[in-house]
C-alpha cells in the first residue's frame, strides 16, 4: 500500500513539472498596447503576412525574450527601440519558411499547440537572467486595418 502511494506521488509530481504555467501578471516587466496588422502584397508572388507589436512600458534589463505563441504559431521575436519606447516585434512570413526544413514546426495544429488562446491573445516566453523559462499572457491585442500594397511597378 505504501509503495502505491509513493508511486502515485511521483507520477503526480512529474506531471505537474511538464505543464506550462501562464502568468497574467508579471513582476519583471509590464506591457502596454499590443496590436496586429496584416498586410497583403499587390502581386500574387508577394504573398501576405502580419506583424505583431507588443509595447513594453517598463525596463527589460536582464530579460531575454524567447518566443511568442500566437494564432497556433510559435514565432521568434525581437526587442526593438523607437525613441524612448521599447516593444517586441514578430512577423509571420510564410515565404521565408518555404526553404526551411522545420517550417511545419512554426505552424502548430490545435493538438500540438501548448496553449489554448483566443485570436486576440498571445503568450510570450522569456527568462530573467538566464533562469527558468516563464510564460506571460497578453490579452486584448488590437487588430489594425490591413495594409494593402499596390501592384503598380515602381519607375
Amino acid at each position: 500500500m505504501k509503495k502505491n502511494i509513493i508511486i502515485l506521488l511521483l507520477i503526480g509530481l512529474g506531471s505537474c513539472s511538464s505543464q506550462k504555467k501562464i502568468e497574467t501578471t508579471n513582476q519583471y516587466f509590464e506591457t502596454g498596447t499590443s496590436s496586429i496588422q496584416e498586410w497583403v502584397g499587390g502581386r500574387a508572388e508577394s504573398g501576405s503576412s502580419f506583424k505583431l507589436k507588443i509595447a513594453l512600458t517598463t525596463s527589460t534589463e536582464g530579460i531575454s525574450f524567447e518566443e511568442i505563441f500566437f494564432r497556433h504559431r510559435i514565432l521568434s521575436c525581437e526587442l526593438k527601440e523607437e525613441g524612448e519606447d521599447f516593444y517586441l516585434l514578430t512577423e509571420y512570413d510564410p515565404k521565408a519558411l518555404e526553404n526551411v526544413d522545420n517550417a511545419e514546426d512554426q505552424v502548430q495544429t490545435k493538438d500540438k499547440f501548448p496553449f489554448e488562446l483566443l485570436p486576440t491573445e498571445a503568450v510570450i516566453s522569456y527568462n530573467k537572467n538566464g533562469g527558468q523559462t516563464k510564460y506571460f499572457k497578453i490579452m486584448e491585442i488590437k487588430e489594425k486595418a490591413p495594409l494593402l500594397f499596390s501592384s503598380k511597378p515602381q519607375n
